[in-house]
């Protein structure tokens, strides 16, 4: 199972995202837990309580930006992966500050967005194969 949180003011973005996400994860074999988020605060207080494997995560939004957003995630998770999916290319060098896994631009391109996350998930498995665990006598 792969959780992936998707965050963008416009709802029919999000659920373009949604059949996208759906198609890949079949095509994988994967089992998704989506959640949905039209703001940043929400999108937060969600990682904070489920952990996701990946954000994918809209740049201009009302109230909090998705750099801002990104900002916040990482004070608390370094490591979480985020895709950014905007229609507002000025923005990609400075998501390199926040570690972006990737930098999309809208419209999707469901070929490329399909490879960015194939990527992606090459380093979650990698990464869960690696996972380390402490526990009272060590590692």
């Amino acid at each position: 199972m792969v959780k992936i949180a998707i965050c963008d003011d416009e709802t029919e973005f999000l659920d373009l995202l949604s059949d996208s996400l759906d198609s890949w994860c079949r095509a994988h074999q994967l089992t998704l837990q989506l959640y949905r988020f039209t703001n940043g605060d929400e999108l937060i207080s969600a990682h904070r309580a489920y952990g996701m494997d990946l954000i994918l995560l809209d740049m201009i939004m009302p109230l909090l930006s998705g750099m801002d957003t990104a900002r916040e995630l990482r004070q608390h998770d370094p490591h979480v992966p985020i895709i950014f999916l905007t229609s507002s290319p000025e923005f990609a060098l400075e998501s390199y500050e926040v570690r972006t896994f990737w930098y999309l631009l809208k419209p999707l391109d469901e070929v490329r967005f399909h490879a960015v996350l194939d990527s992606w998930y090459e380093v979650h498995k990698a990464s869960m194969a690696h996972f380390a665990a402490r526990t009272d006598s060590g590692y």
